[in-house]
């Protein structure tokens, strides 16, 4: 299990790699319900929420919102050292899941009906007004 360690403001904190299992009950706490960003990642708009990093460095999520912003972006980063795959892994996540919902539209027949209107309504009104010959 990798660490990753590093004073921030005189303070010194450990991140460590999270287990597959780890990351598997964060996924599913996530699914159920997903938490309104905290004040700390609305500022900081971090690459992976802050239950990985609460999770990874034993760090309370208040104490994170109590600290500055340039120390919590420090704490997020010794976090994605010792993780390294996880911003790139939540990105595959996130795609995945845009596909399965663009997938799910498109087999209930969700697609946008304006769509399909407005592009026979384009055809239409390049004719209207021409006289026909």
């Amino acid at each position: 299990m990798k660490k990753e360690s590093q004073v921030i403001s005189g303070v010194e904190y450990t991140a460590t790699e999270l287990t597959v299992k780890q990351l598997e009950e964060l996924l599913s706490s996530a699914n159920e319900k997903a938490p309104p960003p905290s004040m700390i990642e609305l500022i900081l708009d971090p690459p992976f929420p802050i239950q990985f990093v609460v999770q990874a460095t034993k760090i309370s999520s208040d104490d994170l919102n109590g600290m500055a912003p340039s120390d919590a972006n420090e704490i997020w980063n010794l976090v994605g050292k010792a993780n390294p795959f996880l911003s790139q892994f939540l990105q595959r996540l996130q795609a995945y899941a845009g596909k399965l919902a663009e997938l799910k539209k498109q087999a209930l027949g969700l697609e946008d009906p304006l769509q399909h209107l407005s592009e026979t309504d384009t055809q239409a009104s390049g004719n209207m007004g021409t006289p026909s010959s």
